[in-house]
């Protein structure tokens, strides 16, 4: 009988057949009655196999804890998430987790894990896949956790892979932790790669600015303020001052708001100025608005939009309505009815004195002689002699002092301007005269009353030779000549002239000087205030002060010589009483005072003169001038002065209106 051989078994003893091992199993030695189950972990896939030389291992990603396996079916694939990475594994817990930063994706049975690729990350372990690097971060290969980019740079985009991919912190935030931060409002940053909350620099006083703003222009000034700074990397926030309103944020010295009745020369300008017909308001030619709008009404410009913005003599400036008005018929209307009032006069006056019916008709003779005797009685020359004086010098109040009157009373005040001889105070359209310039109205307001002097003069000469040519009793036998005697005739008509012209061309003389102060704008200039088309310190200024010196001459220094030497001529007759004919001639200025006050109308014209000239103008004159100004019209026109007889009933009552009107306007002297 012979041996089992090896790989196979036998049942029975003395059985005749030898049966091969089962895949699965194997026999190593001869003569086995049973064949060994394989190991764990692998599988046998031969038949009769004899030795274990045949085992075949699982293969990595799998595992098996069954023994006798007969092929590789039987080794099972690690799960998902997982990875086996040996052979011939035999148990469950061979299968790994993937680590972190690794993925198995979504198949079974892998030997390794992926490695996330870079701008992926997994920081969990047995996950199917990487996860996206998020923004503010970057992801290497194998990454289990997204790495921050570093301090002043930032990641605006996910799947970052590296920290080149992280861009420098914008302007107007800063980043950390690769997160930007907007700086806050009323804050600007204006610099890249900033790392902390220190960057964000806060806006100059009184600004605002929205968040994440990136330079200083974002800072605006708040409401009430305005950036008076020209730079464009600067900002500073100044109070919206007199004549202004700041209303909205980010208003500039360009874009303020300017008010009704303020003007300021450019719109870079901030030097406000109060118009001259600012308390007419709504209807004043400063206009205002914002930016390019206004500043004056239509057809104006020039400083205090006081002029018209056309030369051609079409228009004409109109200080009542503040407005450019046309030369149209209503203007004609308005020169031809006071030439023609003018002329009527004049022809009225010639004829009465022609005619002399107060001599030759009865009833007007009569008439004549009720009316001479109510004068006298009356004392109406000085009555009438103190309100003109007032009015003289309260007509002038605006315009050499600057200080405007109510509507109502400029309206009443203007009438009184004929006394003045004053044809600016007229509402006149002189610019359609060929009178729009200082310099022209000056020159009329000298020589206007020189004329009417002269032809006063000539008309008494020539009455004087009338006269005696027919032999009439009061020039008969008088041994003068008649120049002479026609002079003592029209002294007493000249010096009543000479009362009402003396303080209005005064005044015009003395405002050819005072000038207003420079502008804040690149030239300096500053303008005549009586005339702001006249610059200070032009060939034109200077030819308008010449002219005022001329006027000066004649009329303030010219007409107090005068008087001086006709007072003292008349010095022995007016004190001893024993009249002349030129004493005679002088009672309009000496008969209303006191016999050893005689000389006093001198002493009102200079009183006038002070009160409605500005001779502040004069730097010579400045130092105590304003003193004598303020105290003259408060205090000599309201009290009745010592040079005067003792007043009568009927001389408060005429007084009192003057007063009463002085002490409501004169307190304007006194700011």
């Amino acid at each position: 009988m012979r041996a089992v051989r090896s790989g196979s078994f036998q049942v029975k003893n003395a059985s005749l057949q030898c049966n091969p091992c089962e895949a699965g199993t194997f026999s190593p030695r001869k003569g086995s009655t049973a064949c060994q189950d394989c190991d764990r972990g692998g599988y046998c896939e031969e038949v009769g196999a004899s030795s274990a030389s045949v085992f075949k291992l699982c293969p990595p990603g799998t595992w098996s804890d069954t023994p006798a396996l007969n092929s590789s079916e039987g080794c099972r694939p690690c799960g998902e998430g997982t990875y086996q990475p040996i052979t011939g594994a035999n148990s469950r817990d061979s299968c790994l987790s993937c680590p972190a930063g690794t993925a198995s994706s979504d198949t079974t049975g892998v030997a390794f894990c992926l490695d996330c690729t870079p701008g992926t990350f997994q920081n969990e372990s047995g996950r199917l896949k990487c996860e996206p690097c998020p923004k503010f971060f970057w992801c290497a290969a194998r990454s289990s956790a997204p790495t921050a980019c570093d301090e002043g740079t930032t990641g605006q985009l996910e799947n970052l892979m590296s920290k080149d991919g992280c861009d420098p912190c914008p302007e107007g935030a800063w980043c950390s932790a690769g997160k930007t931060i907007p700086c806050g409002n009323n804050t600007y940053q204006p610099k890249t790669s900033q790392a902390n909350a220190g960057a964000c620099m806060p806006c100059p006083e009184n600004a605002v600015s929205p968040e994440k703003s990136v330079s200083i222009e974002a800072c605006k000034c708040q409401t009430k303020y305005y950036d008076g700074n020209a730079s464009l990397n600067e900002v500073a926030c100044k109070l919206c001052g007199a004549g202004t309103s700041c209303p909205s944020i980010g208003t500039q010295t360009a874009s303020l708001n300017i008010t009704v009745g303020w003007y300021r020369i450019n719109n870079s300008s901030v030097d406000l100025r109060r118009c001259p017909d600012y308390h007419k308001n709504k209807s004043s030619g400063c206009i205002g608005g914002i930016g390019d709008e206004g500043p004056c009404k239509p057809w104006l410009s020039g400083p205090y939009c006081r002029l018209c913005n056309v030369s051609d003599g079409s228009r004409y400036y109109d200080a009542d309505e503040s407005e450019c008005l046309e030369c149209n018929e209503e203007a004609r209307r308005k020169v031809a009815i006071l030439v023609t009032v003018v002329l009527a006069i004049a022809l009225a006056v010639m004829l009465l004195l022609w005619l002399r019916p107060d001599h030759k008709v009865k009833c007007m003779v009569r008439l004549s002689d009720r009316l001479t005797s109510l004068y006298t009685q009356l004392r109406l020359r000085s009555k009438i002699k103190q309100c003109l004086g007032f009015y003289q010098v309260v007509t002038r109040v605006p315009d050499v002092f600057r200080v405007p009157f109510p509507k109502a009373t400029q309206s009443v005040l203007s009438t009184f301007e004929v006394f003045n001889v004053n044809i600016a105070g007229m509402s006149l359209p002189l610019s359609c005269m060929g009178l729009g310039g200082y310099w022209d109205r000056m020159l009329f307001t000298i020589l206007f009353p020189i004329a009417i002097a002269v032809c006063g003069f000539v008309c008494s000469v020539v009455y004087v030779l009338r006269s005696k040519s027919r032999g009439s009793s009061t020039i008969k036998g008088n041994s003068w000549s008649p120049v002479r005697v026609g002079g003592l005739l029209a002294l007493p008509h000249l010096l009543s002239l000479s009362f009402l012209v003396f303080p209005m061309v005064s005044s015009t003389a003395f405002q050819a000087f005072p000038c207003d102060e420079p502008f804040d704008d690149d030239d300096g200039g500053s303008f005549l205030l009586a005339d702001f088309a006249i610059e200070c310190g032009t060939e034109a200024h200077n030819k308008v002060m010449m002219l005022a010196w001329i006027g000066i001459l004649l009329y303030p220094v010219g007409i107090s010589l005068l008087y001086i030497v006709l007072f003292r001529k008349a010095n022995r007759a007016i004190l001893d009483e024993e009249p002349t004919a030129l004493s005679r001639s002088l009672e309009f200025l000496t008969h209303d005072f006191e016999k050893g006050w005689f000389a006093w109308e001198l002493f009102e014209a200079w009183k006038k003169c002070l009160s409605s000239c500005n001779l502040l103008a004069l730097p010579t004159l400045s130092s105590f001038c304003i003193p004598l100004a303020r105290q003259a019209l408060p205090r000599g026109l309201l009290r009745p002065h010592l040079a005067w007889p003792r007043p009568a009933a009927s001389d408060r009552f005429c007084l009192l209106p003057p007063v009463h009107a002085a002490h409501r306007h004169c307190f304007a002297l006194q700011e």
